[in-house]
């Protein structure tokens, strides 16, 4: 019995605790973490996945394992899909400078209305409309001060010994 339990490794360690621990119990959490992080209530992405929003409480609870159509559709709505299955998140793009990453981020926190904007105004180029040249520098301020020039700092007196 023991050597039995020990080659099913899932199942000797939920045994042992009283626990029933499955696929379905280890991914729910991660679903809900994927649709709250995308800022979508459980019945907004029922719809977008085809699903009742009970069903979509049963998938975030590990009650039930969603099917690899409701996965996919999950996943158009924005979801991560390793992070999902296997609870890690991989870079896109390894490579990419701490800039490139932040803008990633940024970009994976908006939600699919402001994604679709986003693309828009950065492929018709209307996002650059309103910044300056190739090259150049935009400065805004207030109260007449000039950047670099008004900002002074005063550096205290030394102390003689």
């Amino acid at each position: 019995m023991f050597s039995e339990c020990v080659d099913d490794y899932e199942n000797y360690s939920s045994l042992r605790q009283g626990v029933d621990v499955n696929f379905a119990s280890l991914v729910g959490p991660r679903i809900s973490a994927e649709r709250k992080r995308l800022k979508l209530s459980q019945a907004a992405v029922a719809e977008a996945c085809g699903v009742s929003r009970e069903m979509w409480g049963k998938y975030e609870r590990g009650k039930a394992a969603m099917g690899i159509e409701v996965l996919s559709s999950f996943v158009a709505a924005g979801a991560d899909a390793l992070f999902v299955l296997t609870g890690e998140t991989a870079a896109l793009a390894p490579e990419a400078s701490p800039d490139e990453q932040l803008v990633l981020e940024a970009y994976r926190e908006l939600s699919p209305a402001k994604r679709k904007q986003l693309l828009v105004d950065l492929l018709s180029g209307s996002a650059l409309a309103h910044s300056p040249r190739e090259g150049g520098v935009a400065v805004s301020g207030d109260k007449n001060r000039v950047a670099g020039r008004d900002n002074v700092v005063q550096a205290s007196p030394r102390k003689r010994k």
